[in-house]
């Protein structure tokens, strides 16, 4: 059995400090996985139009857009567009769920529930994004999520933002090769 490459990640801290990191994911990738996966680029099915915002993107806007754009997560990059944090729609979730259960203040001087709210991206975002390089494969997108327990990651080349595969994406291309009709959602008999 051919061993498997690593994978490049790089995280990006707030404060804007690049850790290069090496994530083995040989053993993460087991035999059941197609062996085609392993030799499928990761920009064959990602997204390539990918909604990113800026830090100081008002709450209300950021909101817009995984609301009405129908997108799981958005990226938060800098001015030269680098990947510098996350936000999810679990995170919006989240967010709400601590406003609304902390509605009063009282006399131990608990804050607020309109203290509480995000006013910019940064304020919400989680502060950091782990990539993947144009030149990872599917199998190690799948195998990065699957460790990392993420549903979306951003693809970047020379640090900036090309694309963005999700789970979702790596789902629609298994299927698609184990003869599923998208368009009908059934199963090709002669695969």
């Amino acid at each position: 059995m051919s061993q498997v490459p690593s994978v490049g990640c790089r995280i990006y801290h707030r404060g804007g400090q690049i850790e290069e990191i090496l994530s083995t994911v040989a053993e993460a990738v087991s035999a059941s996985v197609p062996a085609v996966a392993a030799n499928v680029p990761v920009t064959a099915i990602m997204t390539r139009e990918v909604i990113c915002a800026h830090r100081n993107l008002e709450i209300e806007h950021v909101i817009d857009l995984v609301v009405r754009r129908y997108v799981g997560c958005v990226p938060v990059v800098d001015r030269a567009n680098h990947p510098i944090g996350m936000i999810t729609k679990r995170d919006l979730v989240v967010q709400l769920a601590c406003v609304l259960g902390n509605k009063t203040s009282d006399a131990d001087a608990r804050p607020l529930a309109t203290d509480l709210i995000p006013r910019t991206a940064e304020e919400i975002m989680l502060p950091l994004a782990i990539t993947l390089d144009e030149c990872s494969t599917v199998a190690q997108a799948a195998a990065l999520m699957a460790h990392e327990g993420f549903h979306h990651l951003p693809v970047v080349t020379n640090g900036h933002v090309v694309g963005i595969v999700s789970s979702l994406d790596i789902v629609r291309w298994l299927s698609s090769h184990a003869g599923v009709d998208r368009r009908r959602g059934t199963a090709d008999a002669s695969v």
